[in-house]
């Protein structure tokens, strides 16, 4: 009886990795989309939890990768910074 209660927990806790490694993975997706259209403030926006969940419970390196290259992101978007530039003729 114990075995089936522990391998029936067993496999209630193991699908959570699974899950979470899921949802990081299509926030993940779609932040790269925006980060190609440039909305690179969006784009640390969706992957900041992601990356810290991932970092806690899935995998130490798979998660710290993500943290660093959310950090390296530019906080604003091209589109802010070219239209603050003129010509300097």
């Amino acid at each position: 009886m114990i075995t089936v209660f522990s391998l029936g927990i067993g496999i209630i806790i193991g699908w959570i990795p699974l899950v979470i490694a899921i949802w990081t993975h299509m926030r993940v997706k779609d932040a790269l989309e925006l980060i190609d259209a440039g909305r690179y403030r969006e784009a640390k926006d969706k992957v900041m939890l992601p990356s810290i969940i991932s970092l806690l419970f899935n995998s130490f390196i798979g998660g710290l990768i993500i943290l660093i290259g959310e950090i390296s992101l530019p906080s604003e978007s091209v589109q802010e910074v070219t239209q603050g530039a003129g010509e300097v003729f």
